[in-house]
């Protein structure tokens, strides 16, 4: 979608802002994901209504289902080396810092039995859970520049399927075991090279 906007429109804020008024044909600054997916393919997006779709989640950053133009301006920073090299020095802490990928899964459902007040356990955990357990065991410190929300928002994605805004089910969260190589960390055209020897590509990999 992003190399598609730069091709088409160009890359300056302002092809950007001027792209998002073309969609956001009320004017209410809360595009929805209907309005986005019907206003990408008038505007000539190729890809079909799923991939859109799957770009509106990657955006809708609040779980609110609307996107605004600050939103929207998001596109332009998008780079999937560094959502790669990012997922995998959060692979990398999980193993290290919570005990793999299924104990913090585990801790996320508990930190949501805390933000949900119950005595039950659930079987999905919030973004606010997720990010809770991050931040309790010093990840924000000691990784300043990773954007949680973005690793959250792709992993959600990353499956295929439905989804529930604002929440990562166990088979989701599970997509990170596959970021399992030290040497990768930091290098994201070595990751990128696994991905396309393995999968054929990186958006195969995570389909």
């Amino acid at each position: 979608f992003q190399g598609w906007l730069f091709e088409t429109f160009g890359r300056t804020p302002d092809m950007f802002r001027q792209v998002y008024r073309e969609l956001d044909v009320g004017g209410t600054n809360a595009l929805t994901r209907r309005a986005f997916v019907h206003g990408a393919k008038v505007l000539g997006y190729p890809c079909g209504e799923e991939a859109t779709s799957s770009m509106y989640a990657l955006l809708d950053r609040n779980f609110d289902g609307e996107v605004s133009q600050r939103d929207f301006l998001k596109v332009r920073e998008f780079n999937s080396d560094e959502v790669l090299r990012n997922m995998a020095a959060v692979k990398q802490w999980v193993d290290d810092k919570l005990g793999g990928v299924d104990a913090s899964y585990t801790k996320f459902l508990e930190r949501e039995r805390a933000v949900q007040n119950s005595n039950v356990l659930p079987k999905i955990a919030s973004f606010d859970a997720f990010r809770k357990v991050f931040a309790f065991f010093g990840f924000n410190k000691e990784m300043p520049n990773v954007d949680l929300k973005v690793v959250f928002l792709f992993m959600t994605q990353a499956s295929g399927g439905k989804h529930a805004a604002g929440f990562l089910t166990l088979g989701q969260w599970a997509l990170l075991k596959g970021m399992s190589s030290r040497p990768l960390t930091g290098n994201p055209a070595r990751l990128r090279r696994v991905l396309e020897c393995n999968y054929g590509g990186v958006e195969q990999a995570f389909q």
